[in-house]
C-alpha cells in the first residue's frame, strides 16, 4: 500500500479516501491497456503495411519468392521491425516509476527453480499442443476449417538454418521482452496472477488466429507463472525457445526423413512427460520460488479486467484480430 500512503494521510473520510484509490487504480490499468493496444494495433498495422509495399514491388515480390535467402531475410526483417518497433517506442515512452518496475533479463533467484521451471514449462507446451489439437479436430469434425498458424516447413539446409534463427531463437527474445516484460511486469502491482493472465490474453491476441489461441494462452500463461515465480525472463526465453527449436526441428524431420520424426517425436514426448512432471513436482515441492503477490489496489478482478480491456485501443486490437481469426475459419460441413 506504499502507493496510497500519502492518500490515507492527506484524507479523513474513508469513502473518499476509497474513491480515490479505485479512480487511481483504474487510471493505471487504462495507461497500461491503451499502452498495449496501441502496440497491437502498430504490430497488424505495420506487417499490413510491409506486405502491401512488398506485394506492390514486383521485382522485389518476384525475387522473395523465387529466393530462400532473400524470403527468408524478408521475413526476418518484417518480424523484427514490425515486434521490435511498436514495443520499443512504449518502453521509452514510460514513466520512470514504470521502468523501476521491470525486472527484466536478471538472473533468477534460484538456479534449480529456473533448471526445473524450464522442462516443467516444455511440458505444459506439449500439454497446450495436445489439448489444442483436440479442440480442432473437433471443429473439422463439425465441419469447420481453421486456417493459419502454419509456416513454410525448412526442406533444405539453409532454410533450416534461418528456420532456426527467425522461428526457434529471435521469437523467444522479442516476444518475452515485449509480453512478460512491456506488458506484464507494470500490471504486477495489480495482483500478479492478474498480470500472468491479462499478458496471455495479450499474446494469444497476437497470434492473430483461432488454432494458435488456445496454445498461445496456455503457454504465455505458464510461461508468465514462472517468470514470475523464478524473477526472470530468461526462463520464460528458455521456455518459450525449446519449444520453438522442438517445432523447427520436427517440422524439418517431417519433411526430409517422416521416419525419422515419428521417432523423434515419440521419444521426445516420452522424455519429456517423465523429466517434466519430475521437475514440474521438485519446483513446487523442493525449489526455492516467488509466491504470487495479491493486488496492493481495492478493486475486484472484474473491475480490473474491465478496466484493462474496456479501452479504445484494446477493444480496437481485439477486433481487427478477431475479424482475421474468423476470417479464417470457413464451414465446409455437408
Amino acid at each position: 500500500m506504499d502507493e496510497h500512503t500519502n492518500v490515507w494521510e492527506n484524507y479523513g473520510e474513508p469513502a473518499q479516501i476509497y474513491g480515490i484509490l479505485r479512480s487511481e487504480e483504474k487510471r493505471s490499468l487504462k495507461r497500461q491497456s491503451i499502452r498495449a493496444g496501441l502496440c497491437l494495433i502498430a504490430f497488424l498495422g505495420l506487417e499490413y503495411a510491409l506486405s502491401t509495399a512488398l506485394v506492390s514491388t514486383p521485382a522485389l515480390y518476384e525475387l522473395y519468392l523465387q529466393n530462400d535467402t532473400v524470403y527468408e531475410l524478408v521475413e526476418m526483417f518484417f518480424y523484427l521491425f514490425c515486434m521490435l518497433l511498436p514495443f520499443t517506442v512504449a518502453y521509452l515512452t514510460m514513466r520512470p516509476a514504470e521502468k523501476d518496475e521491470l525486472t527484466l533479463f536478471g538472473k533468477p533467484t534460484s538456479k534449480p527453480a529456473a533448471v526445473t521451471a524450464v522442462m516443467a514449462g516444455f511440458l505444459v507446451c506439449n500439454a497446450a499442443n495436445y489439448v489444442t489439437n483436440i479442440v480442432l479436430v473437433f471443429m473439422e469434425n463439425a465441419g469447420f476449417s481453421v486456417g493459419g498458424g502454419t509456416y513454410d516447413a525448412p526442406q533444405t539446409g539453409v532454410q533450416l538454418v534461418f528456420s532456426i534463427l527467425t522461428v526457434g531463437l529471435l521469437p523467444a527474445f522479442v516476444e518475452e521482452f515485449a509480453l512478460r516484460g512491456i506488458v506484464m511486469q507494470p500490471m504486477r502491482k495489480h495482483g500478479d496472477l492478474f498480470a500472468v493472465l491479462m499478458s496471455a490474453l495479450v499474446f494469444a491476441l497476437m497470434h492473430g488466429n483461432l488454432s494458435q489461441f488456445l496454445f498461445a494462452f496456455i503457454v504465455g500463461a505458464a510461461i508468465g507463472y514462472f517468470v514470475t515465480a523464478t524473477g526472470s525472463i530468461w526462463v520464460g526465453v528458455a521456455i518459450h525457445m525449446l519449444n520453438n527449436l522442438y517445432s523447427v526441428a520436427l517440422d524439418y524431420l517431417l519433411e526430409v526423413r517422416p521416419t525419422v520424426a515419428e521417432k523423434f517425436y515419440n521419444l521426445e514426448l516420452s522424455i519429456t512427460l517423465v523429466v517434466g512432471a519430475a521437475c514440474l513436482v521438485l519446483f513446487f515441492t523442493v525449489c526455492r520460488r516467488n509466491k504470487l503477490q495479491k493486488s496492493s489496489g481495492v478493486l475486484t478482478g472484474g473491475e480490473k479486467t474491465a478496466a484493462y480491456i474496456f479501452t479504445v485501443p484494446m477493444v480496437g486490437a481485439i477486433l481487427w484480430l478477431v475479424v482475421e481469426t474468423v476470417r479464417l475459419i470457413s464451414f465446409e460441413g455437408s
